[in-house]
């Protein structure tokens, strides 16, 4: 995941890609990006809340580098360990817990 953090607006925006050299069907790539979608928006609300809190700018980009069809639950599980990260460097950002 690559991210972008900027100081004022309170917006969060997500994008995410598959490598067509790894899936050259493109059927397999929106397969694996609607996944990845789905874990994203499960996780979303915590983001937008800090986003909001911090009055911050938030640009995320999920890239899948794996070369296997992932299953549901494990995409689910990567995408909560990357929200988890983000919230910490958000809240790392915020005065009042300094």
């Amino acid at each position: 995941m690559l991210y972008h953090l900027q100081n004022a607006g309170g917006i969060l925006k997500a994008g995410f890609a598959v490598s067509s050299k790894n899936f050259p069907r493109a059927v397999d790539r929106n397969r694996i990006k609607r996944l990845i979608r789905e874990g994203y928006r499960i996780q979303k609300k915590e983001l937008e809340a800090a986003v909001m809190k911090n009055d911050c700018c938030l640009n995320l980009f999920f890239i899948y580098t794996g070369r296997e069809m992932p299953v549901y639950q494990e995409m689910l599980i990567s995408v909560t360990k990357l929200t988890d990260k983000m919230l910490k460097v958000l809240n790392e950002k915020d005065p009042a817990n300094s």
